[in-house]
């Protein structure tokens, strides 16, 4: 079973009991790191005075996604490069779908109740950018998590 577990200031993302990334978000500088196969490091912007939005940028300052969270970011719509999701936090279950609300893959994540705004997108970004990168789906999970082993 895929799941997301908080370990203190980051998150660990795993197939079973390995561990395929972990992220970690910085309050303080609003940034997350990613460690992966790559290590990656991005900032998150809050943006929009009617629509909120969070912007997700490359240390270079190029805006590379956004998220619009809705219902206090347990739902939301992401947008990374061309590709755009939606995503659920429900029953403690983080589901990512494509455009058409299509299923494409599922994590069980109990931390809801005490994770952030920008805790959410951290992860939902994390789970978008693995996905996009590494063609992440439920299928290919397992050989993915060989790939991505800190």
């Amino acid at each position: 079973m895929n799941s997301i577990v908080r370990n203190r200031s980051s998150f660990a993302i795993q197939n079973g009991k390995t561990e395929i990334a972990s992220v970690k978000y910085n309050h303080q500088n609003n940034s997350m790191r990613i460690y992966s196969a790559e290590r990656r490091l991005f900032f998150l912007n809050s943006v929009g005075l009617l629509q909120n939005k969070i912007l997700l940028n490359t240390e270079y300052g190029v805006t590379i996604g956004e998220v619009y969270p809705i219902k206090n970011h347990r739902k939301g719509v992401l947008h990374i490069g061309e590709h755009k999701f939606n995503y659920i936090i429900e029953q403690n279950m983080l589901h990512l779908q494509d455009k058409r609300r299509k299923p494409l893959i599922s994590f069980s994540f109990t931390d809801t109740e005490t994770t952030s705004s920008h805790e959410a997108a951290t992860i939902v970004f994390t789970l978008a950018w693995l996905y996009v990168h590494a063609n992440l789906s439920e299928a290919t999970a397992r050989k993915a998590s060989a790939l991505y082993v800190s």
